[in-house]
């Protein structure tokens, strides 16, 4: 199962909040043990691991990722990685993971802006093989200005959390 894929393992319903505890933090300091902090939990701190790991990442079409020191550039396509994005066609029963074949597609509008730029989406998938994950397909606006940009994604009206990434 690759590390994407335990996300949805992670987050088995939408909405479900993953309760993180002193035990997945893999170091640390000096006196934690004498103020009652309980040792790193090697399950727990692989965990995380994979959490950080996926924490704001976007990816180009050349499926490389973007962090905050790589930049996209205007007029490229990039896939976005998403959870609640709400149903798809086919419908897919809560807790089955979405299929390869046919895909399905959301049903909801989805909106991605850039810079608050209406950036074009390609595609809204549920990911093969995962469960509440999504793939989307954007297009960097032509007129983006090169710099800062937040990227923000909705689905039915509703916005999620923006997230950073650079512009060239």
């Amino acid at each position: 199962m690759t590390d994407l894929q335990r996300i949805a393992e992670f987050f088995p319903t939408p909405g479900f909040e993953f309760a993180l505890d002193p035990t997945f933090e893999p170091e640390r300091a000096p006196g934690d043990s004498d103020r009652g902090v309980p040792p790193p939990n090697k399950e727990n701190t692989a965990k995380f691991a994979i959490l950080q790991k996926y924490n704001r990442v976007i990816y180009s079409r050349r499926l490389h990722r973007h962090h905050v020191r790589q930049a996209g550039s205007a007029g490229e396509v990039l896939i976005l990685y998403a959870k609640g994005l709400g149903p798809t066609t086919p419908s897919v029963n809560p807790g089955d993971p979405y299929p390869g074949a046919p895909l399905a597609i959301v049903n909801s509008p989805v909106d991605v802006l850039a810079n608050g730029k209406s950036s074009p989406v390609i595609n809204q998938i549920g990911l093969p093989g995962t469960r509440d994950i999504y793939h989307v397909a954007f297009r960097v606006p032509n007129d983006i200005t090169a710099g800062p940009a937040r990227v923000q994604i909705s689905a039915a009206w509703v916005k999620g959390s923006a997230v950073a990434m650079p512009v060239r």
